[in-house]
């Protein structure tokens, strides 16, 4: 399995804790990069099972 799904999961959250401190959100942005980043790993999972 490729490194695009920790990449991923590292981007939406850093990028979510980026715009928490942009609009003075609490952790709003921050969870939902990591619940994107979660979908984001299901399907990179998804699709290397079905590659075969």
């Amino acid at each position: 399995m490729n490194y695009y799904a920790a990449f991923g999961i590292a981007f939406l959250f850093l990028g979510g804790l980026y715009l928490d401190e942009r609009f003075h959100t609490e952790f709003f942005w921050a969870f939902t990069g990591i619940i994107l980043g979660i979908i984001y790993l299901i399907y990179e999972t998804w699709k290397s099972l079905h590659k075969n």
